[in-house]
């Protein structure tokens, strides 16, 4: 697929329910979390408000399920959103902290839910009740959290009844009661995956029901979390197909039969960035040194991508287009380095600068200048909270960044030098309406000039900002 709105029509039709883009999920649920931490609040406005009435359990803990291809990031991205909100509570003082329990259902014995009976040692011979440590318990886990329900949609209907009585009324299994405090969400691959057991109405109605499917976008903010090397992410931005782009027939033909089919999505170019990494861990050490390059890419052979690319899996061809993509970097003149741009000794790109070269160089100076704005600020800029908090050297820095890559006339390296900094480097957006990069930059103040609408909706539409 090249584009979301090709995406969202491969999904119409799964099950009755509307596709959304899986960032709509987490906002929803992040907006669901803040709402619970704001009890006492939410609970004074419905009193005083035409919502009276309303069930306040229901107002504010009907479960999710959320349906989608596996590998998209359904349960990272859930962890990265109570991360998100819990930060957000802490900045604001609220003593509030929300947890994370998961239970992967398909992988549970019939049972453990509702608990083993077995005999204890002693002479009485008691029966003890076993129960799967999965289970949030208020004292061990905290008051708050959220018992992610994993695999929802393979499990057969023995394991999965007990678990649905967890997300009614009740919200308990036998005598386990599930604590007040904690949203329950529920996940699993759509109907058109082999292993799919069942989807039924009664599940579907019992939840707010969530059909996603994840775009390359949706997915480059995770990954510039983890540290994603920026290469594989400039490949991407080039050609953003790659993303979820499944291995060829004869690709899967050369895999063991039963193995599932080889195809790239978010879980496999992070499983493919960490085994390189893994490899050059190793042959660091194996060469004695005691320091691990920067840039990893230079000490690896096309066959550790190969190898690397079969384990993840990501197929021979996507990586064989990855390492023909890098190997433009070896046409980008000696005097183009990141620290070069940063520090204004190189303003202009060079003429008829191909697309590969400008998506690498996008990639490598805005990697830098965020490791350099994090060391300037004890390790992040989350806390610069206003234009005023930025330094002058960061706005010069920054600038600097503009100047280069605004010097070239192309849209596509603007909008993509504007989109690779905001959603790169937090708070950074403050900088564009700050007047010290109105001087440090006039480049830029002509683009906005002649580009406003355009450039202050890609701004706006960050979700970085």
């Amino acid at each position: 697929m090249n584009n979301s709105e090709d995406l969202r029509q491969s999904k119409e039709n799964d099950f009755g329910v509307a596709p959304v883009r899986i960032n709509e999920f987490f906002s929803d649920l992040r907006g669901r979390l803040s709402l619970i931490a704001h009890a006492s609040a939410v609970e004074d406005l419905l009193k005083s408000s035409d919502f009276e009435g309303i069930n306040k359990r229901e107002f504010l803990y009907k479960p999710y399920l959320v349906i989608g291809d596996p590998g998209i990031g359904k349960t990272e991205g859930v962890k990265s959103s109570i991360e998100k909100v819990n930060r957000a509570l802490r900045e604001e003082g609220n003593p509030i902290q929300f947890g994370y329990k998961e239970l992967v259902l398909g992988q549970k014995l019939v049972g453990a839910l509702d608990g083993i009976p077995v005999a204890m040692e002693d002479e009485q011979g008691n029966i003890r009740t076993i129960r799967a440590d999965e289970l949030p318990d208020e004292e061990r886990d905290g008051k708050y959290g959220v018992f992610f329900l994993d695999e929802i949609t393979t499990a057969d209907v023995q394991q999965m009844q007990p678990a649905m009585s967890l997300t009614d009324a009740r919200r308990s299994i036998g005598s386990y009661k599930l604590p007040d405090g904690w949203l329950v969400v529920g996940a699993g691959n759509g109907p058109q995956w082999d292993n799919f057991m069942r989807l039924d109405t009664a599940m579907i109605t019992r939840f707010i029901t969530y059909n996603v499917y994840t775009t390359y976008e949706d997915w480059k903010e995770y990954a510039i979390e983890r540290k994603v090397n920026p290469y594989i992410l400039a490949y991407l931005d080039w050609k953003n197909e790659a993303f979820t782009n499944p291995a060829t027939e004869e690709e899967n033909m050369e895999r063991r039969e039963n193995l599932g089919t080889a195809y790239a999505v978010g879980r496999t170019w992070i499983s493919f960035d960490l085994e390189l990494k893994r490899m050059c861990v190793l042959k660091t050490i194996k060469e004695g040194k005691t320091k691990v390059p920067s840039d990893y890419f230079a000490v690896l052979t096309l066959e550790d991508f190969l190898e690397a690319g079969n384990k993840a899996p990501l197929g021979s061809s996507t990586v064989q287009d990855l390492v023909a993509f890098v190997k433009f970097r070896d046409s980008i003149p000696q005097d183009i380095t990141p620290d070069a741009v940063l520090s204004g000794k190189v303003k202009t790109m060079p003429e008829n600068t191909s697309a590969q070269v400008t998506h690498l160089l996008l990639a490598t100076v805005t990697d830098e200048l965020y490791r350099r704005l994090r060391q300037a600020h004890d390790g992040t800029t989350e806390n610069l909270k206003t234009a005023s908090d930025w330094t002058d050297a960061d706005v010069q820095m920054f600038a600097n960044c503009l100047n280069f890559f605004l010097s070239s006339a192309q849209m596509e390296v603007i909008v993509t030098t504007l989109v690779q900094s905001i959603t790169k480097i937090p708070n950074l957006r403050l900088l564009f309406v700050d007047q010290r990069l109105d001087s440090a930059s006039p480049i830029w103040t002509q683009v906005l000039a002649d580009r406003a609408d355009d450039l202050l909706e890609i701004i706006s539409a960050s979700e970085a900002i």
